[in-house]
């Protein structure tokens, strides 16, 4: 597991203390609601600032090294890998919450010309069934506190129906110059 329970329960709890205003609808015509969490960080991140976001903890700055590739288990290369790491703007992160009936259809997320888009979705819910979630065709077999690294813009990615209870997801992104 990606993240332990501890931290699968605060975000659960977190999502679970947004109102309702803070859910606005996907873009991708299936229904799944979005609920989009701050980085109220600066210029560069750095592992005190993305401590101190409202993003739980150092596992948002482990998770931006793992999508940007430049993932490692020492932590003595924190410092090298914190100058690889998008900007704050570059970045996002979210909850997904796909209820009963809902799924999201194929498709891509197009990034804009000489840029990457690179994304970690961590499963948080337990008690959905269906939701099932397909890249490139292939269907994804995880399981709550998994984390799933993918490229959005170049990838077809669904969401089968939900056919009960809600599926949340935590998802974090973020945007990266190409290489060459």
């Amino acid at each position: 597991s990606f993240l332990d329970k501890p931290i699968i329960d605060s975000l659960r709890q977190l999502a679970a203390k947004q109102g309702r205003k803070e859910w606005l609808l996907g873009r991708q015509g299936g229904g799944y609601e979005k609920c989009a969490l701050q980085i109220r960080v600066k210029g560069k991140p750095t592992i005190g600032s993305l401590v101190d976001s409202e993003l739980v903890s150092e596992h948002v700055y482990r998770s931006l090294c793992l999508i940007t590739s430049t993932a490692t288990q020492s932590d003595q290369a924190y410092n090298y890998m914190i100058q690889d790491l998008p900007s704050a703007e570059g970045s996002d992160s979210y909850f997904l919450r796909c209820g009963a009936g809902i799924s999201v259809p194929p498709h891509t997320d197009p990034s804009m010309a000489g840029l990457e888009h690179h994304r970690l979705n961590v499963l948080l819910s337990t008690d959905h069934k269906g939701g099932d979630v397909f890249i490139a065709g292939d269907r994804i077999n995880w399981e709550v506190g998994d984390a799933l690294i993918f490229r959005p813009d170049n990838q077809l990615h669904e969401v089968l129906e939900v056919t009960s209870g809600d599926r949340l997801i935590w998802s974090v992104g973020c945007i990266i110059p190409a290489p060459g």
